[in-house]
């Protein structure tokens, strides 16, 4: 039990020393990141032409959205304007193949904005994103909003180095000026991995 009690107060301490100890990050400083992963399709809304409303689909595959997992990759650049928010871009791609088995592609590009509040060896990165993506399916494409939101965990173990895990949700509106039947919302979890390097 003392044992037990000892590696709980071992594991608090490094936890609450991390979060209330000196930041890391400076104005100027600046973080690389390479990630790649899979994203889960979420959710599908569309407009059914039959009934004239909205529907949404849950999940991936024949039985949700019709969309399979797919893999992503990206880079992203940020640069610190105070000791814990930093602002940058990340550009990426996403592929998934829908049940028809017709190739659905995104290129996310977006600007981010990233808020630190655990730094050092361990971080714990929150992130928002805002910008467009350019979407094709079927020899058609479309270049629509999105939006982004995610956590990570990432591990340094030398003073430029690390790496890490990120997950969240990606939405994306299918917004048709022309023609409004075809509008339509879907969303992403992400589970990625990511090397970064930061100076």
């Amino acid at each position: 039990m003392k044992k037990k009690a000892l590696i709980i107060a071992l594991i608090l301490s490094i936890f609450v020393g991390t979060i209330f100890g000196a930041d890391y990050y400076e104005t100027g400083s600046q973080i690389f990141m390479i990630s790649a992963g899979v994203d889960l399709p979420f959710t599908n809304t569309y407009k059914d032409t039959s009934t004239g409303e909205f529907k949404t689909l849950y999940g991936f595959g024949e039985t949700g959205t019709h969309i399979n997992i797919g893999g992503f990759g990206s880079i992203d650049y940020e640069v610190f304007t105070n000791s814990k928010i930093a602002i940058g871009g990340e550009i990426g791609y996403q592929f998934n193949y829908c049940t028809d088995e017709v190739l659905f592609t995104q290129v996310p590009m977006c600007f981010k904005a990233s808020y630190v509040p655990v730094q050092g060896m361990f971080e714990i990165p929150l992130s928002i994103g805002l910008g467009f993506s350019y979407m094709s399916y079927n020899e058609k494409s479309i270049l629509s909003p999105m939006a982004s939101a995610t956590i990570g965990f990432r591990f340094f173990p030398t003073e430029n180095w690390g790496f890490g895990i990120k997950s969240g949700i990606k939405a994306t509106f299918e917004l048709y000026l022309s023609d409004s039947e075809k509008n339509g919302i879907g969303t992403f979890i992400p589970v990625h991995l990511y090397a970064s390097y930061r100076h």
